[in-house]
């Protein structure tokens, strides 16, 4: 039962952020979601990422899991991925 109540909870946060970020100003939403920090220091596995799946997607069948609004998806169709499945907690 309390893993169903964290779901729930997640998919909840979730939902609301992407209500906000369509609805917010930039500044307002880094504001209420100041985790932009994170992202920031994730460039070189970025590009890491984006160099390996260059040379390993193509033709396979690809699982976006957590795949949130669908940008790592788009990227593995992209480079060639045959299918591309996505699947996240929220709506």
């Amino acid at each position: 039962m309390e893993i169903e109540a964290r779901k729930l909870s997640e998919q909840e946060f979730h939902n609301k952020r992407e209500q906000d970020r369509l609805k917010m100003t930039e500044k307002e939403f880094n504001a209420k979601y100041p985790n932009k920090g994170f992202y920031a220091v994730t460039g070189k596995s970025k590009a890491y990422l984006a160099s390996w799946l260059k040379q390993h997607c193509k033709g396979k069948a690809v699982l976006d899991y957590c795949c949130g609004l669908g940008g790592n998806s788009l990227r593995f169709a992209q480079y060639d991925a045959a299918e591309v499945y996505g699947i996240d907690i929220s709506d």
